[in-house]
């Protein structure tokens, strides 16, 4: 059984998209696949970046204080 999509978010920033996709595997666990597609001449590029649920809290708050600093 493949991991079901439970929640998707897509921001356009022109040449770039993001998707913030939230997974759940077929054993419950649940993560996070943030994606970036980017274009290049005809086609895309995409990058993925998988955070396990047990690992979101860290991740926010390092998230929280790069967007801070920035």
């Amino acid at each position: 059984m493949p991991d079901t999509e439970i929640h998707s978010n897509r921001v356009n920033t022109g040449r770039r998209t993001y998707f913030f996709d939230v997974e759940q595997s077929e054993f419950g666990e649940r993560y996070l696949v943030i994606s970036e597609s980017t274009r290049v001449d005809s086609s895309f590029r995409r990058h993925r970046v998988l955070i396990e649920e047990e690992h979101l809290a860290e991740f926010q708050k390092g998230f929280a204080d790069a967007i801070a600093f920035s």
